[in-house]
């Protein structure tokens, strides 16, 4: 599994996971990043003969509009009996102050509508309101927290701080959007790009900049 990089280019940092609001001091990059999958091997007994998909993230804004990531995961399965596609597209829009978010998740398996979650959250002073449109209304009250956007950006603070160990509570709409979630993340020591990294070209000038193994 590849470590994920925390950039900084002088004044402006950027990574290749969401991205930062009007609540922070950096500016945060735009970018678009694809992986696609294949499988390695699989024992006789799983009966899978092959998988292979595709990953696509998107991030996109500014600290005055907001920031919108576009997320999108297509595997296909094979086995002995059957092929099975899977498509789940997400969509979240975070505004630049960190008080809203909004969701939209649609599961579709070969290629019809499986699941729809759709809603937005609201951080009020005693915690996080969820209001749901679908699968059908419901509101929810959940424990006061963050959401991804600002925890991005506080994440980049503590690894510009050399603090190597974080955690702390996220919401970020998945699955049925019922829950928040602790995460915890380990940062590693600011270091130099590997030249030879067969993705430097896709970070054209980034590739140059020092960056924090997470």
């Amino acid at each position: 599994m590849r470590v994920t990089r925390l950039f900084l280019s002088a004044a402006l940092l950027s990574t290749a996971i969401p991205m930062a609001p009007a609540f922070a001091v950096p500016a945060l990059q735009a970018h678009r990043a694809v992986y696609d999958l294949t499988l390695n091997k699989a024992s006789d007994r799983s009966g899978i003969t092959g998988i292979s998909g595709r990953m696509v993230y998107e991030f996109n804004g500014s600290p005055c509009e907001g920031y919108t990531v576009k997320f999108r995961f297509v595997t296909q399965i094979v086995t002995n009996d059957n092929t099975r596609l899977t498509d789940q597209q997400t969509t979240t829009f975070e505004d630049a102050e960190g008080k809203t978010f909004s969701f939209v998740t649609k599961s579709f398996v070969d290629q019809n509508l499986d699941k729809e979650v759709k809603g937005m959250a609201t951080r009020e002073p005693k915690g996080l309101k969820v209001d749901i449109d679908k699968p059908e209304k419901n509101t929810l009250e959940l424990a006061a927290t963050q959401f991804p956007t600002q925890h991005l950006v506080e994440l980049i603070g503590k690894a510009e701080r050399g603090e190597n160990f974080y955690q702390t509570n996220l919401f970020d709409g998945s699955e049925d959007a019922n829950k928040v979630m602790t995460t915890t993340v380990v940062v590693g020591k600011k270091t130099d790009a590997d030249k030879a990294d067969p993705e430097a070209p896709a970070l054209a000038k980034l590739a140059a900049d020092k960056y924090w193994p997470v």
